[in-house]
């Protein structure tokens, strides 16, 4: 008997648990598909208000546009140029001090470790 009434209650807990993920998702995603939808609507459309319905046409010509009268592939090259380097050596760097944490214990290597895991809750900007 107990262990019915403690199936159940896990049940109805994995059951509020994936509603609440499933809200929560569409809550985060909601504002990524309003752009989705607007970047194919024609400006007649959006003049009029339609933001939310699809488009009687998708303005796929909109994307060209961007990319052809702006510097948005540059702006991309650049970022690419300075976020993959500095990605790579920052997990190879990483990488090289958990081994020498986990591998070669030492006295503070506990306090050392939560210092890294604390420096890394905090953003670069704020040190």
């Amino acid at each position: 008997m107990r262990n019915v009434q403690r199936d159940r209650r896990r049940t109805a807990g994995r059951l509020i648990y994936a509603v609440a993920v499933i809200a929560c998702l569409v809550l985060w995603l909601l504002p990524l598909a309003g752009v989705a939808l607007t970047s194919v609507h024609s400006t007649d459309e959006l003049n009029r208000g339609d933001v939310w319905s699809w488009p009687a046409a998708p303005q796929w010509s909109n994307y060209a546009a961007v990319l052809q009268g702006s510097r948005l592939m540059q702006f991309v090259a650049n970022s690419l140029l300075v976020t993959l380097p500095a990605v790579f050596l920052t997990v190879l760097l990483s990488a090289m001090a958990g081994f020498a944490l986990a591998k070669h214990p030492f006295g503070g290597n506990r306090l050392l470790l939560v210092v890294f895991v604390a420096g890394n809750l905090v953003p670069f900007q704020v040190l």
